[in-house]
């Protein structure tokens, strides 16, 4: 296969927060192969309440700007006020660029993906997005994480024409999410089986069969410009995906929509909200700790002081005998005929010492 031409960055978008992640930004720009037509924005937004210190605003920009003149890149700067996230969305509608380049956070296991206008931007915007996190070395491994989906297919296509620098080498990696053979029932947080064992295997073979296919057709679609390995794995996307770049010392995430959004689901403790945001959430599903994994459900038949703690495997809804849901019809009334269908359910426990409930809890 002929591989593709790669594409040039003429215009990228700087996000100049003044920090010192701007160093590990800029470094990772003057590794990307550009030519002599290339234009970097550095972008830098004050918010109303830091006008009262624009001095330092420009004496932070003067930084970035001795950054990137350290490095050869031709640059311009740009000061506006505003919000970040209202201030980059508005330049970048104005002013198109090929690439936004942003700095990340880094504190906590998976919040350091991204920071709260990173994320914003990745959301809403309409343009390729890259996050530099500290410390940054070098380009050398980059991870492409496939589904197979409409997103992921863009990203495979956007990737292949990305100029890297030759020596970079690109992992394809796909994670093929286990068929388990229960279901849950909410909202007693139940499960229930629905395949057998074979069936479950049997599901679990095709899957990772169309996995292989996937990666062959991501390799198709990169060409040979730079080395490629697919690797597939089995397990929770997102802790695979996490554990692969940890272990193989990935330098560079790239993914689609679907994978992104499921990614930034793990900042939500720690997001801050501008005063123009109409949307808030604020829920928690489920909790993982070293001892476990344990669903959190809500249910109303739960007194208000009490918490339910259950092994869902050794519990199960059965029907009393002879009371399996069933149709009883009625006499009819007027013009149409009428009906009730009766059933009585109970829980069965196994094992009562694995369950517990806890009471007294406060508010």
């Amino acid at each position: 296969m002929i591989a593709p031409v790669k594409q040039r960055l003429s215009k990228i978008l700087l996000a100049d927060d003044g920090t010192l992640k701007m160093n590990s930004v800029v470094r990772f720009l003057a590794d990307l192969p550009h030519d002599s037509e290339t234009a970097i924005t550095a972008l830098r937004v004050f918010t109303p309440l830091e006008g009262s210190e624009f001095s330092r605003v420009e004496a932070e920009v003067e930084k970035t700007k001795n950054l990137l003149e350290s490095r050869n890149l031709r640059f311009q700067t740009q000061i506006l006020q505003g919000y970040p996230s209202d201030m980059l969305h508005q330049y970048a509608g104005e002013n198109p660029p090929d690439l936004i380049v942003m700095g990340g956070k880094a504190a906590g296991r998976l919040d350091g993906l991204l920071g709260n206008v990173a994320s914003s931007i990745v959301h809403n915007g309409r343009w390729p997005v890259l996050i530099v996190r500290e410390p940054y070395n070098s380009l050398q491994r980059v991870l492409l994480v496939t589904d197979g989906s409409r997103a992921s297919r863009h990203t495979c296509d956007y990737l292949g024409a990305f100029p890297l620098p030759p020596s970079a080498s690109i992992d394809v990696l796909y994670v093929v999410t286990p068929v388990r053979a229960t279901y849950p029932v909410e909202p007693a947080g139940l499960a229930l089986p629905i395949l057998t064992a074979d069936e479950e295997a049997s599901i679990n073979r095709d899957n990772l069969r169309h996995g292989q296919e996937l990666l062959e057709k991501a390799r198709l679609e990169l060409g040979e410009v730079n080395p490629i390995n697919l690797v597939i794995k089995v397990g929770d996307p997102i802790e695979e995906i996490i554990s692969y770049i940890k272990s193989e010392k990935i330098d560079l995430l790239v993914c689609g929509g679907a994978i992104k959004r499921r990614i930034n689901g793990f900042i939500t403790a720690t997001q801050r909200f501008a005063t123009s945001t109409e949307h808030f959430k604020n829920l928690v599903s489920t909790y993982e700790s070293d001892f476990g994994v344990c669903r959190v459900v809500l249910s109303r038949y739960v007194p208000a002081d009490a918490v339910l703690l259950l092994d869902s495997a050794r519990l199960s809804v059965l029907p009393l005998q002879g009371r399996s849901f069933q149709f009883r019809a009625l006499a009819p009334s007027g013009d149409y005929d009428a009906g009730e269908i009766v059933g009585e359910y109970t829980l069965e426990v196994r094992n009562q010492e694995a369950q517990a409930i806890i009471r007294g809890v406060g508010g």
